[in-house]
């Protein structure tokens, strides 16, 4: 007698996973980092691999420090009308999913407030100087 492992068959309505674009993102950013490091001809990668492998060519401008204080008692304002918006408690143990909700709705909320950047449907737009980002 043959020994044959039932397979399941998938579920009608389940849908394969796809490979999406945040799968392509990696597989790209890992051959650009593991050819970086081919160049130096080493074995190991390094942190300018890494940094090359995202784009990073030269440090970034600073924030000036009062706009980060105020972005930063803005969040901290929006998290707290987020939460009571949902009749959540901040300081209670929330499920790591429904904190994360929150705070991607606060941070949404602060950089509009703070007039970083304004969202209108799925259009982002950025609103400061570049000299500024």
């Amino acid at each position: 007698m043959l020994n044959v492992k039932a397979v399941a068959a998938p579920h009608r309505h389940q849908r394969r996973s796809q490979p999406g674009p945040g799968g392509a993102a990696g597989r790209w950013a890992k051959r650009t980092a593991l050819a970086a490091m081919a160049r130096r001809s080493s074995v190991t990668l390094s942190q300018c691999d890494l940094d090359a492998a995202v784009g990073v060519v030269a440090p970034l401008p600073q924030v000036s420090c009062e706009l980060r204080t105020h972005f930063r008692a803005a969040l901290e304002q929006q998290l707290q009308v987020v939460a009571a918006e949902q009749a959540l408690a901040l300081d209670s143990r929330l499920r790591d999913h429904v904190r994360r909700s929150l705070e991607r709705v606060a941070v949404q909320r602060a950089l509009q407030l703070c007039h970083i950047l304004t969202i209108k449907g799925r259009e982002y737009r950025q609103c400061l100087p570049a000299s500024a980002a």
